[in-house]
């Protein structure tokens, strides 16, 4: 939890969802970091903008159950 504080990528939540949908829907519009919309975005971009549509509708459609019973995942969040 600290080393994800430190990162400044969201928190480990959102990270966990994000990275979810970064394999499940790899370079489509429901990847947070889709590189075809360049290498900047892919690596450091997709955290300084307003998420694209289809990531929210791709993040809503996953099983988050493990993170939801992670304590310490919870805790990062609240």
């Amino acid at each position: 939890m600290f080393m994800n504080c430190v990162a400044g990528q969201n928190d480990i939540f959102e990270w966990a969802r994000d990275h979810q949908v970064h394999h499940k829907c790899s370079e489509t519009d429901g990847d947070p970091h889709n590189a075809k919309r360049g290498f900047v975005f892919a690596h450091i971009g997709w955290l300084m903008v307003k998420k694209h549509p289809d990531v929210i509708k791709k993040g809503q459609q996953l099983d988050l159950s493990d993170l939801y019973e992670d304590k310490i995942v919870m805790f990062q969040r609240r």
